[in-house]
């Protein structure tokens, strides 16, 4: 199992976020997702998405709340050398 963090800029609050994935397939396991004010909201994901899907809507709890960073842990499913790349999307 891999584990990346993205890191988002801040200063936009969100109430949802999700994830796309481009160029290989991606086994998402869990997100943490950690907010500016110290808060977290651990998700249990458990989904494969394929390259040109995204995930489902993950809604934030307590409305709207500033991401600061998501960590995400994943099995990237393809063997070739292309990696995947996954972007992250709040509203």
């Amino acid at each position: 199992m891999e584990q990346d963090t993205i890191v988002l800029a801040g200063g936009v609050r969100s109430i949802m976020c999700g994830f796309a994935v481009y160029r290989n397939p991606v086994h998402f396991r869990d997100l943490d997702i950690v907010f500016r004010n110290g808060g977290h909201q651990d998700v249990a994901i458990a989904a494969r998405i394929n390259p040109g899907d995204c995930s489902r809507a993950i809604d934030l709890d307590g409305g709207q709340r500033d991401i600061e960073r998501i960590t995400m842990r994943y099995e990237e499913t393809s063997a070739r050398r292309r990696t995947a790349t996954v972007r992250v999307f709040a509203q």
